[in-house]
């Protein structure tokens, strides 16, 4: 069996935690789960409470691999303890939750709040595990990634009414459906005064024509210029203007809308696009970083095996029956 004891004493070790990242993942393509936690050490090996204490680079990891309801359970709690304790730089959560975890769960993660959390990433948006870290995720948010595959109709509007989520810095979204997105957000821009360099970062599904168009619709009277790849509109402050851009690379069309200085001029825009390097891509996270975990299944454990052979589906079944 994998060894959970280790994440499950350093959580409990303080009532806080400096955290660099924390990594839940039940995907679907995945043969089993698994939770792990980064943390910086100092000098004795020790886990830290504060950022001021921070003086070497050193990390180090806890985690384990999930292959039956016991495991599966212990990283629940787990995840909702690193919330709880943990100032976070980098929340992950692979696959979101399923619908009947997350009943189960969702108390106990409330409970947790508010999450101290610098970036997050969620992927395969599921509603109410989207919406429970909104409510309940600390101002200071500064990035935050969504993967939207597979979830097409995800209501991105309701997120405009949690202002941790349009005060981020950078907002990136990956295969979503929707052609009001850059509009609506760009509203909520204008109306809170947010800050330059703000933006979003959108891997567009189908024809990212449409959202130039409908944004230069809704803004035609704050519309500076317009071509067939960008617009640029005023703000109501005179410091600012929103630039939208379009990009095509490998195929993959790109949305990018940023909060610029109203004197900026069109040979200083930003066209760097390695950040969507990882975006349409899959599976969503290097393998690679997460090797150390990814541990052979003991000849022993019969009930491993069998959740590693069948996979995700029955593993939720069996979850469900008990």
């Amino acid at each position: 069996m994998a060894d959970d004891n280790h994440i499950k004493e350093l959580l409990s070790s303080s009532d806080s935690l400096i955290l660099k990242t924390v990594l839940f993942d039940s995907r679907k393509g995945q043969k089993c789960g698994a939770i792990y936690v980064e943390y910086p050490v100092d000098s004795n090996g020790s886990p830290i409470s504060s950022e001021s204490e921070v003086t070497t680079q050193n990390t180090k990891r806890a985690g384990f691999n999930i292959f039956n309801k016991h495991q599966y359970l212990t990283a629940f709690y787990s995840l909702g303890q690193a919330l709880k304790v943990g100032k976070i730089d980098q929340l992950t959560i692979l696959e979101g939750f399923y619908p009947a975890d997350f009943d189960a769960f969702v108390e106990d993660f409330e409970e947790s709040a508010p999450f101290d959390v610098k970036h997050l990433k969620i992927v395969n948006l599921m509603k109410d595990s989207v919406m429970l870290f909104m409510r309940n995720i600390a101002a200071g948010l500064e990035t935050i990634y969504l993967d939207a595959e597979g979830t097409n109709d995800f209501p991105f509007d309701e997120l405009m009414g949690f202002p941790v989520f349009y005060n981020c810095k950078t907002i990136r979204t990956d295969a979503l459906f929707n052609t009001d997105a850059v509009s609506t957000l760009a509203k909520k821009w204008i109306e809170n005064d947010a800050e330059i360099d703000t933006k979003l970062q959108y891997l567009a599904v189908g024809d990212h024509t449409v959202m130039l168009e409908k944004f230069v619709e809704i803004f035609s009277d704050r519309v500076v210029f317009k071509t067939q790849s960008q617009a640029r509109i005023r703000t109501n402050s005179d410091s600012k203007h929103i630039l939208i851009q379009l990009f095509n690379r490998d195929s993959r069309n790109f949305v990018v809308c940023s909060i610029i200085s109203s004197t900026t001029v069109d040979s200083e825009y930003d066209n760097d696009l390695s950040w969507g390097n990882e975006m349409g891509r899959n599976p969503k996270i290097n393998q690679e970083d997460l090797s150390w975990y990814k541990k052979e299944i003991p000849e022993n454990d019969a009930d491993a095996k069998f959740w590693a052979e069948h996979g995700k589906g029955i593993r939720q079944a069996a979850f469900l029956m008990h």
